[in-house]
């Protein structure tokens, strides 16, 4: 599968097993940042060799989805697209990045209007 997007946030995707086992998807930010989609939630890390760290160092924001909320992933993962500060995610779900926070909705419709969150990383308290 061909990910198709340029982005000033988003550098680069790449799909990653990690300690736990389980599939997940990372998104590379232009800063160092990475940004990690799990089929339970999702985290903000300062840089990729943060991920594993036993202690939490460099983890900035984590959030576990809500209600039985389970992200879709194919073998390819989850991200369809991104541009900008928007992710186009498997099923029609959709991220939007800004600079207050990440943010996960049901349908691209809703990110546009900012309705239907789904989970949501704060980012202010990191400025």
């Amino acid at each position: 599968m061909t990910i198709l997007g340029s982005s000033d946030i988003i550098a680069s995707t790449e799909v990653a097993q990690l300690e736990d086992g389980g599939r997940h998807q990372l998104l590379h930010f232009r800063d160092g940042k990475v940004l990690l989609l799990a089929n339970q939630g999702m985290a903000l890390y300062q840089a990729a060799h943060c991920i594993d760290d036993e202690l939490g160092n460099g983890l900035l924001a984590k959030t576990s989805f809500v209600d039985g909320f389970t992200l879709p992933f194919n073998p390819e993962g989850c991200v369809l697209e991104y541009s900008a500060g928007f992710v186009g995610l498997q099923d029609d779900y959709a991220l939007l990045i800004t600079p207050v926070a990440i943010q996960l909705f049901n349908n691209r419709t809703d990110a546009l209007y900012n309705r239907n969150e789904i989970a949501r990383l704060e980012l202010l308290p990191l400025l």
